[in-house]
């Protein structure tokens, strides 16, 4: 009666019977008896090892309650073997069409995913009591989560046949964790803009009728523009940044073999990696970067998982990452002190896909996502050498143009101004009649250095107005620094810029090489702990082996003990009936 009551609504009020009939059918789940009782749970995910089960339950007279656990692979829903989850942790687990749709921890998805639960126990014929409620509000919320169903289902259809795409039509698409949106502002380096995305900003929210990620800066060159086959997205990213003689700001980062990638089921719609980014501050849990499709582009989503605690696994925002531990260069996206605003995420999401990229793990797509990629990367890698000072990387080409430069800019500084003002006063006749090859020297045309021209505060009426009397001796000049001598002090002093900058790239490679050995000392203390959780896990299965074997044989000698005292017991009666018959 519930059922054709909810069609019914759906189809008259909503026009969403369509959307209801094209969902998978009740017999593709597996539905797994939990023997304590005689009940069904339906399997709606799983995650390393273990099933995720929902189930009803029913306290006294109120309705039915969905009710979630966690089961390993083929074992029964005993009492000892299960594990009682939450809905809030159920949503960030990797779960199975249609569910995953309505994957979310606000108040109004769970209820959307419940009742899509219900409505599969419904088909199933383990519900008939209804929906408990007002079937108004229940059917309009039932649309809404079929419509979001329908929405990520051509989402991921869309993404198999053409992952560049973008999807017309796309209303509604599913809730996500953490979505990476990139900066907008590709100029400046040190102050990215933090402003929302607007509508044109995101092809799936563009009205116009495009197959195409919608570009949101023009470059004037990107690698993303050039047709080349057999280059990686990398080899594209190296190119525009050596193009733009910005290629030794890769020096300021760790190559993609310096940084720790792990294998990840967790999300089997995600790449099959994921990029350890350091420590929470607290418990000291450790933090995961994901990059998975999503809403016909990669998102990055990042969450803290415990090695020891399997199903432990919590979402975590960007910006509360970057109040963690974490490794560099990811702890140099962000201002150190400060709040963290949408420029900040979208720089640290943008260096994780870089590293996605440069590993080979994201190939040859995210240029194509992103089109003003390259532009931004640059604009993170300027701001990562602006965090780390003295140590960056200095652009080879300022030192090769340093000395000359300044010495140019150094002559320049000399204020002639008193001299052509008093090449400016008239000359007396006296003057005029001079012969030339009795006229000093020009002032202009010496290489007279600073200390030797006159002071421009004096006082040009202090200056004589007729030449000297003739056969005066005229004194002889002081001693002054030659054109050589200044030279070789700017020489000198090009030198000692030239030691300070060698010293502190010294500084810097040393930095590096201490923030290398800390990160080996990490990734090995890490995959020591995953290798002692790997042994823990084959010596428990191992020792439980043993136990069971123990436990069959005891049943086996038990039965021998039995059958042994019967037949002693046997024996001694038939020893006692005979002494009776002798007697």
């Amino acid at each position: 009666m519930a059922m054709s009551i909810i069609r019914k609504r759906l189809d008259e009020d909503y026009d969403a019977l369509s959307l209801l009939d094209s969902l998978p059918s009740h017999d593709t789940f597996d539905w797994v008896p939990i023997s304590s009782e005689t009940r069904l749970a339906m399997k709606i995910g799983s995650v390393k090892g273990r099933d995720i089960l929902a189930l009803l339950v029913q306290l006294g007279d109120k309705p039915y309650e969905v009710r979630y656990w966690s089961l390993p692979h083929n074992r029964s829903a005993t009492t000892g073997s299960h594990k009682v989850l939450s809905q809030d942790d159920v949503v960030r687990l990797s779960l199975y069409p249609p569910f995953k749709y309505n994957a979310d921890i606000s108040k109004s998805s769970k209820r959307k995913f419940s009742i899509i639960i219900k409505w599969y126990f419904m088909l199933k014929g383990l519900l008939h009591d209804g929906v408990g409620g007002d079937y108004n509000d229940y059917c309009k919320r039932f649309c809404d989560a079929l419509r979001r169903i329908d929405a990520g289902r051509r989402i991921d259809d869309a993404e198999k046949n053409d992952p560049g795409d973008s999807i017309e039509g796309s209303q509604e698409t599913p809730m996500t964790v953490d979505e990476s949106s990139e900066p907008e502002d590709t100029r400046s380096p040190y102050k990215l803009r933090s402003g929302p995305h607007n509508e044109a900003s995101n092809p799936l929210n563009s009205k116009a009728d495009t197959t195409h990620p919608v570009q949101l800066v023009t470059p004037d060159d990107t690698p993303s523009t050039c047709d080349d086959d057999d280059e990686t997205d990398y080899d594209k990213l190296c190119r525009y940044l050596d193009k733009h003689k910005l290629l030794y700001l890769l020096e300021n980062i760790p190559k993609a073999d310096g940084v720790q990638f792990v294998d990840q089921g967790f999300m089997p719609e995600a790449q099959p990696k994921k990029l350890f980014l350091g420590r929470h501050a607290k418990d000291d849990r450790e933090i995961y970067a994901y990059m998975r499709p999503a809403r016909g582009w990669h998102e990055i989503n990042f969450w803290v998982e415990d090695p020891r605690r399997s199903l432990n696994i919590t979402a975590m925002r960007s910006e509360d990452v970057a109040k963690q531990r974490i490794l560099h260069p990811f702890n140099k996206t962000y201002p150190k002190d400060g709040p963290i605003d949408q420029g900040d995420r979208a720089r640290l999401t943008l260096m994780v896909k870089f590293y996605f990229i440069a590993a080979g793990i994201a190939r040859n797509f995210v240029l194509q996502e992103t089109k003003a990629f390259p532009d931004r990367l640059r604009s993170a890698l300027e701001y990562i050498a602006h965090r780390m000072g003295a140590a960056a990387a200095k652009p080879p080409v300022l030192e090769q143009t340093n000395t000359p430069a300044r010495s140019a800019s150094r002559r320049t500084d000399i204020d002639e101004s008193h001299i052509q003002s008093s090449l400016a006063l008239p000359r007396s006749p006296l003057q005029a009649t001079t012969p030339a090859a009795a006229r000093p020297t020009p002032v202009a045309a010496r290489s007279t250095p600073v200390a030797a021209v006159t002071s421009p505060t004096t006082n040009t009426s202090t200056l004589p107005t007729h030449p000297s009397p003739r056969g005066t001796k005229r004194a002889a000049p002081t001693s002054t620094p030659t054109a050589s001598n200044e030279d070789a002090h700017f020489a000198s002093l090009a030198a000692t810029l030239s030691q300070d900058q060698t010293l502190t790239k010294e500084i810097n490679a040393v930095d590096h090489e201490l923030e290398m050995k800390q990160m080996q000392k990490q990734i090995f203390m890490e995959k020591l702990e995953r290798q002692k959780q790997v042994f823990e896990e084959k010596w428990n299965t191992e020792y439980d082996e043993i136990v069971t074997k123990r436990r069959g044989i005891e049943e086996q000698r038990g039965g021998v003990r039995k059958r042994f005292k019967r037949m002693s017991l046997k024996i001694a009666g038939g020893a006692d009936e005979g002494v009776e018959d002798g007697e």
